[in-house]
């Protein structure tokens, strides 16, 4: 019977996931900021300027 050698894989380190962790919360929270903040536009915001003169 062949003797096969296994390592066993090189884990990540600890660092690495705090820091993704960390950039993941960061951008959720200013997901969420920025999502509060819109304010509603109204039609006539959205025409430009030039459209309004007829």
């Amino acid at each position: 019977m062949a003797h096969l050698e296994v390592e066993p894989k090189p884990s990540r380190p600890l660092w690495l996931w705090t820091l993704i962790a960390l950039l993941v919360i960061l951008l959720a929270g200013m997901l969420i900021k920025n999502c509060n903040e819109q304010t509603p536009v109204s039609s006539a915001d959205s025409v430009p300027a030039d459209a309004r003169k007829n």
